[in-house]
């Protein structure tokens, strides 16, 4: 868990550089003592500042602070348009806790407030790919702005493959998808989503990184990808096509050892990011290894 004698004295320095700050990992936020204190911190910044929940921590509590620090935007998680296929995905969670959450921010944000901006982050996966039509229902009528759908891309255990989409495509996921980009324009709610099918051939990488993107990990490590932020000992490693990923954590600094300043204005941190904005990227090996390269 990132402290917050790090947080303040390194990280927050330099929020001035940075347009938004996403309060999430590979875990629940609001498990953290002073979440709320890094989020007022990074709000003073004058970046956009918002975090993603499951809602089991997201108390009316919580509600009340985040109308009242007026945080830009939350993301709550979902897998399914039903409690029993998100239970199935995400167990201990609560799929009535969502929607209730979701409907009483959207309701007190009617008064007056403008934001924060709601959006329902969608895993998509073969089994509930089915129910992305009724998902996007479900969002219009709970009150959320946008579903995010977003593929299972960090695939930590072998066996789960079987259930990314765009690794056994089927000839009526278009179709699927085309349907819920349809009721949502037919309910007005913003729907995004990933591509069903990817290139065969790496490309530029989707997540854009040090230019688009910057991770921090719960141990203080500085990375350019959300797949080099693991936290240390949870996942040994990912799956690429039936293999184990290759490569190492490309690691620009540690905000426990200099300031996220300092490391951003290092040489190292400029070499890599001359690499990856070439007209033709120099990726690290890691990266080479990742669905992000394809198009996802």
């Amino acid at each position: 868990m990132l402290s917050w004698d790090v947080y303040e004295k390194s990280l927050a320095p330099a929020f001035g550089c940075f347009k938004m700050i996403f309060l999430q990992g590979w875990g629940e936020p609001l498990l953290h003592p002073r979440f709320w204190d890094m989020a007022a911190l990074a709000k003073r910044s004058g970046a956009q500042v918002g975090f993603r929940t499951n809602a089991l921590l997201f108390h009316e509590s919580a509600i009340e602070r985040t109308l009242d620090m007026e945080l830009d935007f939350i993301s709550f998680t979902l897998t399914g348009a039903s409690a029993a296929t998100h239970l199935h995905h995400r167990s201990g969670t609560d799929f009535d806790l969502v929607c209730q959450r979701v409907r009483q921010l959207r309701e007190r944000r009617k008064n007056g407030h403008q934001s924060p901006y709601i959006s329902l982050n969608y895993t998509l996966m073969r089994s509930n790919l089915a129910e992305l039509p009724a998902a996007v229902k479900l969002a219009a009528e709970i009150g959320a702005d946008q579903l995010c759908v977003e593929h299972m891309d960090c695939i930590p255990v072998r066996q789960l493959e079987q259930q990314v989409v765009f690794l056994n495509p089927q000839e009526t996921d278009d179709a699927i998808v085309a349907d819920a980009r349809r009721i949502a324009e037919e309910r007005s709610i913003l729907f995004s989503c990933e591509p069903v099918v990817v290139s065969s051939d790496p490309r530029t990488c989707s997540a854009d990184p040090l230019r688009g993107t910057l991770y921090v990990t719960a141990d203080a490590r500085i990375v350019p990808c959300h797949q080099m932020a693991l936290p240390p000992d949870s996942v040994e490693h990912f799956w690429f096509h039936g293999n184990p990923s290759l490569g190492e954590p490309v690691v620009l600094g540690r905000a426990d050892q200099q300031s996220l300043l300092e490391i951003l204005r290092s040489e190292h941190t400029r070499q890599l990011l001359r690499a990856f904005t070439k007209p033709e990227p120099e990726y690290p090996l890691l990266c080479r290894n990742c669905y992000k390269l394809y198009g996802v």
